[in-house]
């Protein structure tokens, strides 16, 4: 199908400068470096003949926003050693690449299924129902009755956690069950959903299907998710198959890194290498 750009950039930068030549690659003493900050930008670019012939367009906000049938969420929370945490609150404004900050954050991408729309359904309306589930669900805040019809909608900053740091596999079941509930939704989508802990220098992801996520170092990508996929051009996704599905990683971060998340439209269409490239050269001109 037509392939929609979805991609969601992630920096982390330590409070302290470190020199990473004193860093091995893999090393699990990053006590050095703690805390991080991450900085996060996203972007969503629809197809240009699904803007042409279907009207699809995007919107991108600081939290929320989507592109044809592909959707992403951002949620940087403020974690309360000790107590309940809060949604930082960010701001909101309109753009083509929204940027924020925060020590804790959790991610969503979900690329709907455009073949549905053969059949008179927007998958797009299933993919940004779940990137809002899963953004309530990170905050504590529960999807009540918002019509995913509805422009993406702005999120209460008052939400809390029932635990300190959330998982992203829970997350996406947690977004599962609500899908469920939503017996009027039609359509299907992967889903990839990170938590970046910058105060522990830890990624932790849940990936299904095709949409994926990966770690630049220094210029180089040294991880990255596998793509689950049935056969060639079927992806696992909701609700063929269960969250559970989804295949968990986790990775240590270091002062520096640049974490990419996205769906397939964008790692079908750009080369790992080229992906190097573009964030050696961007990194470069933003450190001066």
């Amino acid at each position: 199908g037509l392939q929609d750009p979805m991609p969601t950039f992630v920096k982390v930068t330590a409070a302290d400068p470190l020199n990473l030549d004193l860093v091995k690659q893999g090393s699990t003493d990053i006590g050095l470096q703690l805390p991080l900050k991450i900085e996060i930008g996203a972007a969503a670019f629809p197809h240009p003949d699904k803007v042409k012939n279907d009207r699809l367009r995007g919107i991108v906000q600081s939290r929320l926003g989507h592109a044809g049938e592909d959707s992403y969420s951002i949620s940087p929370i403020v974690v309360h050693k000790g107590g309940k945490n809060e949604q930082k609150k960010v701001d909101t404004r309109k753009s083509r690449l929204t940027t924020s900050s925060s020590q804790y954050v959790v991610c969503a991408v979900a690329d709907g299924v455009y073949s549905w729309r053969y059949q008179g359904i927007d998958a797009g309306k299933y993919s940004r129902f779940l990137v809002r589930s899963v953004q309530n669900a990170a905050q504590r805040h529960v999807v009540g009755g918002g019509d995913v019809e509805d422009e993406i909608a702005s999120v209460s900053s008052t939400s809390t956690l029932e635990t300190s740091r959330p998982d992203p596999l829970q997350l996406l079941v947690v977004a599962e069950e609500r899908l469920q509930m939503r017996t009027d939704l039609k359509g299907s989508c992967t889903a990839c959903i990170c938590c970046i802990d910058g105060e522990q220098g830890v990624l932790k992801v849940a990936n299904l299907g095709d949409s994926g996520a990966m770690v630049i170092r220094r210029g180089t990508v040294i991880f990255r998710t596998n793509e689950q996929e049935h056969q060639f051009g079927f992806p696992f996704q909701l609700p063929v198959d269960s969250a559970r599905d989804a295949q968990e990683y986790t990775c240590n971060i270091f002062d520096g890194d640049v974490v990419v998340l996205g769906s397939d439209g964008l790692f079908d269409n750009v080369s790992d290498e080229q992906i190097e490239e573009i964030i050696r050269k961007e990194v470069a001109f933003l450190d001066h």
